[in-house]
């Protein structure tokens, strides 16, 4: 007869059996080829940009402040004349910003002693919108003559950069693609299905590209357009499986 004593003590020891038997070929896994290969892919589309932002200053400068603001107010009034004659929309143009400011002596008169206030300076900008790059130089001609003395900044842009951030995103899934089917090749293995994608958030909006081509435009200062890049980066994870005419590992 069996005693209750060993029927007790079988139960677990047929359980740790069975779970050894289980963890068994786990623990030889790393032996075994991956089963998936994830891939990093970068791709970039260029196009030439379709619109321009113009940021346009004037600086004003009297031994009184209202007299620097209302010289200051005076040309960019004029200005603005000029930028509506050009036939640029009102809805195309902003005012940046407004500044007043005292200007300093900054001369050594004695020891301790501060700053002299010697006059002001009243600053202001105007931002405008061109629906056409070439019209940058004319424009800033035009500003110019109506007694502007300051070009903060020429902004390139794409009106709509969705069709070239679309074309770079493919761009990168290729990338990827030609990337991970070389690191197969060399683990003897080929690409199987297409797992996950990921498209990644560190990709960079319309940027300027080394490759500049001139405007053929008669007057104002040169600009040069060039192409604008946009970048794209993805992430996709393949399942590897055997090249045909291989056994499985």
């Amino acid at each position: 007869m069996t005693s209750p004593l060993r029927g007790l003590l079988a139960a677990p020891l047929l359980a740790l059996v069975a779970a050894l038997l289980a963890v068994g070929p786990a623990l030889a896994a790393p032996d075994r080829a991956p089963s998936t290969l994830e891939v990093t892919g970068e791709g970039e589309a260029r196009a030439a940009p379709d619109q321009a932002v113009v940021v346009l200053g004037v600086v004003s400068e009297a031994r009184e402040a209202a007299a620097a603001q209302r010289d200051a107010d005076g040309r960019m009034r004029a200005a603005l004349e000029r930028v509506l004659a050009l036939g640029v929309e009102r809805e195309q143009v902003r005012t940046g910003s407004i500044d007043l400011s005292p200007v300093y002596d900054h001369g050594h008169h004695g020891r301790g002693d501060r700053p002299q206030v010697t006059g002001y300076r009243a600053r202001q900008t105007l931002e405008v919108r061109l629906d056409d790059p070439a019209r940058v130089g004319p424009l800033v001609d035009a500003a110019v003559a109506a007694g502007l003395n300051e070009v903060a900044s020429v902004r390139l842009e794409l009106r709509d950069a969705a069709h070239a951030r679309e074309e770079a995103l493919r761009r990168a899934i290729a990338d990827a693609r030609a990337r991970a089917a070389a690191l197969a090749e060399a683990l003897d293995l080929a690409l199987g299905e297409v797992l996950e994608v990921q498209a990644l958030d560190d990709a960079h909006g319309p940027r300027p590209f080394a490759e500049m081509r001139a405007l053929a435009a008669d007057a104002g200062p040169p600009v040069e357009p060039g192409l604008l890049a946009v970048g794209a980066r993805v992430s996709v994870r393949w399942r590897l499986v055997p090249r045909e005419g291989t056994s499985p590992r």
